[in-house]
């Protein structure tokens, strides 16, 4: 299902209720997760905005190699990193119905501003690969990241709409003790490797490199 038709509460037949397991595990714990992430997937990401930068806009551009992204990567330090795709993120929202600018006060745009304060690109080498890691604000629920990596190789040329060896990991919020490490595909795929290493960047570049080597 698409992002934005999620957001908008258009769930199919198939994911509701009847897709809950006739028989509870033992664990009751472990059964009231599984209700609670059920829940929360009905109503939606509650920060659309920041799942819209973090899970499709900056997603989209790292794999079609764009042009802004790159300048952002090259340049040594940014008073408003990654503005554009911030700024995107709401175009997409606003295109789709889900924010009306006109509506839009003073406080709403301070707000906004205030989330994405967090947000830093850091980049790091490892081999022949190079991982552009993005700082996130802290998380409040799944599926919220507190990191995103964009991993080039380095001796591939950057052409835009052409990024053949890029990768796009996210460590991502969840209803257990630690957060969860996935990954996006071009094609639109999401794949989770399960439990990923605490929300610290050293632990997560590690984690990074390590399934890049893995391939």
């Amino acid at each position: 299902m698409r992002f934005f038709d999620w957001l908008r509460g258009k769930k199919r037949k198939d994911t509701e209720e009847s897709s809950i397991p006739m028989v509870p595990p033992d664990d009751i714990e472990l059964f009231n997760q599984f209700l609670a992430a059920m829940e929360a997937a009905k109503a939606g990401p509650k920060r659309p905005l920041l799942y819209a930068f973090q899970h499709v806009v900056l997603r989209e551009a790292a794999f079609e190699n764009h042009p802004e992204l790159l300048r952002e990567f090259e340049r040594k330090e940014s008073p408003l990193p990654l503005l554009y795709f911030r700024s995107k993120a709401y175009v997409r929202l606003a295109e789709n119905g889900l924010v009306d600018p006109c509506e839009e006060s003073d406080a709403d745009m301070n707000a906004e501003a205030e989330l994405f304060k967090p947000v830093a690109v850091h980049p790091h080498k490892r081999g022949e690969f190079t991982a552009h890691v993005v700082t996130m604000p802290t998380p409040e629920s799944p599926p919220e990241a507190h990191f995103v990596a964009i991993v080039h190789k380095d001796d591939e040329p950057k052409e835009h709409g052409c990024a053949a060896s890029t990768r796009y990991f996210t460590l991502e919020s969840s209803n257990t003790r630690l957060p969860v490490l996935c990954e996006w595909r071009e094609d639109g795929s999401h794949m989770n490797y399960g439990e990923g290493p605490a929300p610290e960047m050293a632990a997560f570049v590690e984690a990074v490199f390590k399934h890049v080597s893995a391939r």
